[in-house]
């Protein structure tokens, strides 16, 4: 059955996060957690963590605050890839969850014309409760066989691993035994559900939201002096809650330091590298942005996000609401998209969204996304941006948008427009002065303002798609 939520409160584990951190901002580059010699029973050994290693993890995935968009690009496979004999090492830094979960490893295989066919060919739990409560940040392990051997992974082998949210009660289950599943709908209805580094296995796959499935941020970091020997490293973090219903999105809730015990035997392992002076993928879509300053790396048109204070949707006919305002950035800081995200009732449809200031000879692509309250993701849908352009004045004109909503949905709703060209006279630092103008019932206001505009499942959208 399900282990119940730890004895230890969401206030209590953000107390003991902040203390670290106050510890951290010291400036001491030598401190390190306390570490006793002796390993926790079912480790292998015990390893100091140097502060300036954990300033860097700590920087890169903050808690509460939204993962970077980098971490998530689809460019990106946070699976290990194999590419000389080697065993592997896995060091335990924290937890953030709200739950004891159960952690592993799996290797597996794509098949089919496509390599969309997954295989699992084995599945090995590594921490049975993967929570500050059984484990002490440095308690390392190295991955084992099914005999409780230390494995030596071959080349050409995928290593991927997995997170039972709320399963630390469920290491002697059989359900756990098949755990992860290569069926979605199987991962969503074990614990809490069971999250994976392949996108293709998480429970939101199931749901119909493929842009919300990736559920760990992996970075390449360099080797750091006093710790694993100066030898470069990966850096995991977890996300453990359906990112389709109510996660924070900051991918601390497991954190995880990877390693190969034979140098450059991971050198195949295609993920984002930390400082731009280090081989590796730091530029892939080549506009110029590295590694982390790249918000959308497989996007050249794309670079960075200015996100703004939120605002009002303020119209004639309709109750002011709020709105997140962000604007899209190329990688020389011109303008290509712009983006309002609101909340509202369902009522009758009546809305009609009016964005002014735009140039009369813009071209671009509207789209629009909904996510109901019941649930539902609304299918995106995109128009040209010129067939809703009405001149305003010598030059200018505004979007005018109908028809926003069908009868009856409510729910958070994201409007962007992309435009074919950057626009460098436009300016960043303001929120464009998006109106909603409806009958005068039509609109009630918001439940609730969406504190993640932006989700990812918008990038992957392509007019003509």
């Amino acid at each position: 059955m399900n282990a119940g939520l730890r004895d230890t409160d969401p206030m209590s584990i953000r107390t003991h996060l902040t203390a670290a951190a106050l510890l951290l901002a010291t400036g001491l580059s030598t401190c390190a957690f306390a570490a006793p010699a002796a390993p926790t029973p079912g480790t292998d050994l015990r390893r100091k963590v140097p502060g300036d290693v954990l300033r860097a993890v700590q920087s890169t995935l903050p808690d509460g605050r939204r993962v970077r968009r980098a971490l998530l690009s689809p460019t990106f496979d946070p699976n290990l890839a194999v590419s000389a004999p080697t065993s592997v090492e896995v060091v335990f830094l924290w937890d953030a969850a709200s739950f004891r979960n159960a952690f592993g490893y799996f290797t597996w295989r794509a098949g089919g014309a496509s390599g969309s066919n997954i295989e699992i060919l084995d599945r090995q739990l590594v921490f049975a409760d993967a929570s500050r409560g059984a484990l002490r940040p440095g308690d390392a392990v190295k991955l084992r066989d099914a005999d409780g051997n230390v494995r030596i992974f071959e080349p050409g082998t995928r290593i991927g691993f997995f997170v039972v949210a709320d399963g630390a009660g469920l290491a002697d289950s059989a359900d756990l035994a098949d755990a992860p599943s290569t069926d979605p709908k199987v991962n969503a209805g074990l614990a809490r559900g069971v999250f994976t580094t392949l996108d293709a296995l998480n429970p939101e796959i199931a749901a119909g939201q493929p842009g919300k499935a990736r559920h760990i941020a992996m970075l390449s970091m360099p080797g750091r002096a006093g710790f694993l020997k100066g030898q470069p490293f990966f850096v995991m973090g977890m996300e453990d809650a359906r990112r389709d219903a109510g996660a924070d999105q900051d991918f601390n809730d497991l954190v995880f330091v990877v390693r190969s015990t034979q140098v450059d035997a991971l050198s195949d392992t295609h993920v984002i590298t930390a400082a731009p002076d280090v081989e590796g993928d730091t530029d892939p879509d080549g506009d110029g942005l590295h590694g982390l300053q790249d918000d959308f790396p497989e996007d050249a048109s794309r670079g960075t996000v200015a996100s703004h204070a939120p605002t009002t949707l303020a119209g004639r006919d309709a109750v002011p609401v709020p709105v997140a305002t962000e604007q899209v950035l190329d990688a020389a800081g011109a303008v290509r998209e712009v983006v309002a995200t609101f909340h509202r009732d369902a009522q009758a449809a009546a809305e009609v969204l009016t964005l002014p200031g735009l140039p009369a000879d813009a071209r671009g692509t509207v789209f629009v996304e909904r996510f109901l309250d019941t649930g539902e993701h609304v299918a995106p849908v995109h128009a040209r941006l010129e067939g809703f352009l009405q001149p305003t004045a010598p030059g200018e004109a505004a979007l005018r948008y109908p028809r926003l909503f069908r009868a009856g949905e409510g729910g958070e709703t994201r409007v962007i427009v992309r435009l074919d060209a950057p626009l460098p006279a436009w300016s960043a630092k303001r929120a464009f002065p998006w109106r909603l103008e409806g009958a005068p019932a039509a609109f009630h206001g918001p439940r609730k303002l969406p504190a993640t505009p932006l989700l990812p499942q918008v990038w992957t959208l392509r007019p003509g798609r």
